[in-house]
């Protein structure tokens, strides 16, 4: 039997994050509310493309392929959208294979205070809003912001990278995700971070200190399937296709993750 919820790593997107609902969007906003419904009937079995968070959540589902004895990782989708939304939603997961079982649709409505009904350690969407009012509630939360979608399936290794005073990982995804750090941070303050991640028990696959270089010269390297940080202007990609995520108020977003396990 699987772990019940309480025990997962459980991370809740919304399905803006994880699917390209933009032409859904330019209906509703163009046509009105009945235009969008008899859209969304009219596309119901067509298949969503692909989302800047698609590539992430992907490979974050597989770890439970390690463990399938105890599946001790979990996708939820908290949205906004309506319930006909929802369904098309649904068609699109079972198609790209992925394994997401739970979710909200509220119509209208901000989904923050479900984050902790479902024991949710991390929120993204693509709504800033929405972010923010988790945030102003102390649920840890990102912001993604639009890029091109590049999922390889011929590379199923899961890439996270973080700025140092943005977001850090939970200690029982270390053994199966591959972390990075990106810090504009030089000599001799690396020292302190270092000594911090030792505190905090996180093994960092990589480090990079930059002393003020552009984080985008090493991320387009690095490849990283989602990188978080908590100052917009470093999420920049000249190629613009690295998924990125805004943490607002990186340092308390740090402590609620790390204490929410």
């Amino acid at each position: 039997m699987s772990y019940p919820i309480e025990q997962k790593l459980v991370i809740a997107v919304a399905s803006s994050a994880l699917f390209d609902l933009s032409n859904s969007d330019r209906v509703f906003r163009e046509q009105g509310e009945k235009a969008y419904r008899k859209y969304q009937e009219a596309h119901l079995t067509k298949p969503l493309r692909k989302g800047v968070a698609f590539p992430f959540v992907k490979r974050f589902l597989s770890v439970n392929q390690k463990f399938p004895a105890q599946c001790p990782v979990e996708v939820v989708l908290l949205s906004r959208n309506s319930v006909i939304t929802g369904k098309r939603v649904f068609h699109s997961i079972r198609h790209h294979g992925l394994d997401i079982s739970r979710a909200a649709f509220l119509e209208g409505k901000s989904p923050y205070a479900y984050i902790p009904a479902f024991n949710a350690s991390l929120f993204l969407s693509a709504n800033a809003s929405d972010v923010s009012q988790a945030i102003d509630y102390g649920h840890p939360a990102g912001t993604v912001l639009p890029s091109k979608v590049v999922d390889d399936e011929g590379d199923p290794e899961l890439r996270i990278a973080f700025d140092f005073d943005g977001v850090i990982a939970d200690d029982a995804s270390k053994r199966v995700l591959r972390i990075a750090i990106v810090t504009a941070r030089n000599a001799p303050s690396h020292e302190r971070v270092i000594t911090t991640l030792e505190h905090w028990g996180v093994d960092a696959n990589e480090v990079f200190f930059l002393g003020g270089m552009k984080k985008d010269r090493i991320l387009k390297v690095l490849k990283p399937h989602m990188f978080f940080d908590d100052q917009r202007s470093h999420l920049q990609s000249d190629a613009g296709d690295i998924p990125m995520v805004h943490i607002p108020f990186g340092v308390a977003n740090v402590h609620a993750i790390t204490q929410s396990k």
